[in-house]
């Protein structure tokens, strides 16, 4: 996911990156495309987010794209 003009700092465009093993650990990084400033998670709670981005890793995402396909 992007946000346009997002970054506190340099006002670029931000971008979400998921680190080692996001299935695994849930761990992802908001980050600027033009200054690399990474938010901290305060600065991601403030972002707007769709209801869809909450689950936390990708092999949620599939698993329930999967259960929904079979119903």
């Amino acid at each position: 996911m992007m946000w346009l003009k997002g970054c506190p700092r340099c006002k670029g465009d931000l971008f979400e990156e998921a680190g080692i093993n996001p299935e695994v650990y849930g761990v992802r990084f908001v980050n600027c495309l033009q200054c690399g400033y990474s938010l901290s998670p305060e600065e991601e709670a403030q972002l707007a987010r769709p209801k869809q981005q909450a689950l936390s890793s990708t092999a949620q995402r599939r698993f329930l794209a999967s259960a929904a396909g079979r119903s």
